[in-house]
């Protein structure tokens, strides 16, 4: 979707195994998979896609790596609002969670028709 429509270039995919996000990033069409998080790139913007209980310690995990300041870092949980993102807006980044509204039980439907679907967003600036 992003990297379809142009609106990020995809740079590096984690996820919990070697084998998903080398799949992921089949799915996407873009980017790398580094072995673990020590191996990711600076970028200006990170989306943490990852179970709402993981979204506080890996962006926490990020931002003392020092990977997150002047970036924009959003996750995209229906349950969690942005303030799990404390640790990114502390080390200078915008922070936002972003709810698109729509089912993604079926991830290839999705992506083949996602343009127009809304989205309910939070963002909290630099403080």
């Amino acid at each position: 979707m992003f990297a379809d429509a142009g609106v990020f270039a995809v740079q590096d995919v984690l996820t919990r195994s070697q084998t998903s996000a080398e799949e992921a990033v089949r799915f996407i069409g873009a980017g790398r998979v580094p072995a673990r998080s020590a191996e990711l790139r600076p970028a200006a913007v990170w989306m943490l896609a990852v179970n709402d209980d993981a979204i506080a310690p890996l962006c926490a995990e990020l931002a003392a790596a020092g990977l997150l300041q002047g970036a924009t870092v959003f996750h995209c949980s229906g349950a969690k609002s942005s303030a799990e993102l404390a640790p990114a807006r502390a080390a200078g980044a915008v922070v936002a969670s972003v709810h698109p509204i729509r089912s993604f039980a079926d991830p290839f439907a999705v992506a083949a028709d996602f343009t127009g679907t809304g989205a309910a967003s939070r963002a909290m600036p630099r403080h």
